[in-house]
């Protein structure tokens, strides 16, 4: 293999990761995924939770690395923690949870 196909290579699993990541939280009710710019590594990878009035507020960011090999390390022990502690004091549904642990699972954390 080439440099030019190795390359390439790369350059089309980072794009399909890119679009999976902008498209996983379309059918989500209570999460939205930023990520403001998925041409950059690293890439910040912001949380936002929906509001009873329909705005969205920031939970938490991170960066990840695309060229690092992934590891929980790229996403912040406190990342998904804090959260679930604020879900869990204010007694939220199961749904709202679930959805949280869904993000969580789909980032491999």
């Amino acid at each position: 293999m080439t440099v030019k196909e190795r390359i390439k290579t790369i350059q089309d699993a980072i794009d399909q990761l890119q679009a999976d990541i902008s498209g996983f939280d379309q059918d989500f009710k209570y999460y939205k995924i930023l990520i403001h710019d998925l041409c950059v590594s690293p890439m910040e990878i912001r949380l936002f939770r929906c509001q009873n009035d329909g705005s969205y507020v920031l939970v938490n960011s991170t960066f990840v690395n695309l060229l690092d090999c992934y590891s929980e390390e790229n996403l912040k022990d406190d990342f998904f923690e804090a959260e679930f502690e604020y879900l869990i004091k204010k007694g939220s549904r199961k749904e709202t949870v679930g959805e949280l642990e869904k993000i969580e699972k789909l980032f491999g954390v």
